[in-house]
């Protein structure tokens, strides 16, 4: 851009220069065409400017393949994550990006995230377990999530989340239960729902590539009466 700066200086130079020294009609044209070269390189400028600008990234934002791998990376977090404070957080950004308004609770809190659904009157207390076995009667986050489903004030719909047997493959996760009996009949009475973080993305797929209203999807995770949560129990299939 500063070559251009330079050659357009030059120009009217040359235009003022041709105005004082050359005679009759060239100390017309010289400027004029000076004039009218300046203003064709000024436009070029400016539609080289704006195309920059729409392909290159600003310094703060990530350009779009940048943000298709973070996002691949969060889902496949929630699928494999064994840290469970990232987990939280996985499962916190793939929210979000089905369109919901997620909340983090206070430090110590008994439940990890408010979720609520924009438009309507669906709020969830949302509690996410890692584990490499099943989810137990005994876990610690479990039963905070009870404690939260009796201490509730504004009508949330108590959910776990379990990335349980995250070591091994998806395939042979299909065969496991992520809740342990015991876990299960504690949940069913309170109306407490236990989900997957398979579920979860196959929820947040077919939002995204299949069209599905989430709304729709979490109506009936909010009406469930309690106990395991799976969509292939209402005819979706990814």
């Amino acid at each position: 851009m500063y070559a251009i700066l330079l050659f357009q200086l030059l120009l009217a130079v040359f235009g003022i220069y041709g105005a004082l020294k050359y005679s009759d009609m060239a100390k017309l044209y010289v400027p004029l065409g000076c004039l009218v070269a300046m203003f064709s390189i000024a436009k070029l400028e400016g539609r080289l400017t704006r195309s920059e600008g729409k392909k290159q990234p600003t310094e703060n934002e990530p350009d779009g393949s940048d943000q298709n791998q973070d996002q691949f990376d969060t889902v496949k977090y929630i699928l494999w994550g064994k840290n469970e404070l990232m987990l939280v957080d996985a499962v916190h950004s793939v929210l979000r990006d089905l369109g919901l308004q997620v909340t983090k609770t206070p430090k110590y809190s008994t439940i990890d995230r408010i979720v609520k659904v924009p438009g309507s009157h669906m709020t969830f207390g949302m509690q996410v377990i890692g584990s490499q076995l099943e989810i137990k009667g005994d876990n610690s986050k479990f039963n905070q999530a009870l404690q939260f489903e009796r201490e509730k004030e504004n009508g949330e719909k108590t959910v776990i989340i379990a990335n349980a047997h995250h070591s091994i493959s998806l395939a042979e996760r299909e065969k496991l239960e992520d809740f342990s009996r015991d876990a299960i009949m504690r949940m069913e009475p309170t109306k407490v729902v236990g989900l997957n973080t398979l579920t979860l993305y196959k929820i947040w797929a077919l939002c995204k590539y299949k069209g599905k209203d989430v709304k729709e999807i979490l109506q009936l995770l909010f009406n469930h009466s309690g106990g395991l949560f799976r969509i292939e129990e209402y005819n979706m299939q990814l």
